[in-house]
């Protein structure tokens, strides 16, 4: 839009917002000259256009426009996005990172890079910010049930075997109210579990 275009009563874009960060980013536009990526001059054939990461003022062979998911539960893109291409390979770059984490299904690696997206403050998809949130409590939850099994090797008594079998339980409970999905080769291990400290228990 042209924001130095007045309405019929006079008013341009700046006059009708009450929107700081609008406000903010109309003001800084309207402001500069030139590119702030390959600072070619701003004319009546080279427009302005706002990276929505950097909110730097770019022209347009220097912005990239695609549309991005708004919110986790869209089913389509639906959201128009221009950004600069140097956040546009950043994020990019920090995307592919996170799936390649994600893909190797190892805890620590997906927590590293996740953490890096969160403190570097990347605007990564939304969608897959909740599936690395999903796949490092799934991960966790895992580690968590692994761990106990392995403290289940040596059962001192009847009480003890009763006690691993409720605590298992419960984990799968959680597990479930959490809407984790276990992968089935941690499942086949906890139902060995189980029938192993049942089998112990009738023994004794």
């Amino acid at each position: 839009m042209d924001l130095e275009v007045k309405n019929s009563r006079y008013h341009t874009a700046l006059d009708l917002t009450s929107n700081n960060e609008v406000k903010e980013m109309i003001t800084k536009t309207l402001s500069t000259k030139n590119c702030q990526i390959c600072s070619k001059l701003f004319d009546f054939h080279v427009h302005q256009f706002v990276c929505r990461i950097c909110f730097n003022v770019i022209c347009e062979k220097c912005c990239i426009s695609d549309y991005y998911f708004e919110n986790t539960d869209d089913v389509e893109k639906d959201l128009l996005e221009c950004r600069c291409k140097t956040c546009f390979n950043l994020v990019k770059g920090h995307e592919e990172s996170l799936r390649e984490a994600i893909r190797s299904n190892i805890l620590d690696d997906i927590v590293v890079e996740y953490d890096r997206i969160k403190v570097n403050k990347i605007k990564i998809d939304c969608k897959m910010a909740v599936e690395a949130e999903r796949e490092i409590l799934r991960l966790q939850t895992e580690k968590k049930i692994s761990q106990y099994l392995d403290s289940l090797k040596v059962v001192e008594n009847h009480k003890t075997i009763i006690k691993s079998l409720s605590v298992l339980e419960d984990m799968l409970i959680k597990s479930q109210e959490d809407k984790i999905i276990i992968d089935q080769v941690v499942l086949d291990q906890i139902d060995n579990e189980k029938k192993r400290l049942i089998a112990e228990k009738e023994l004794r």
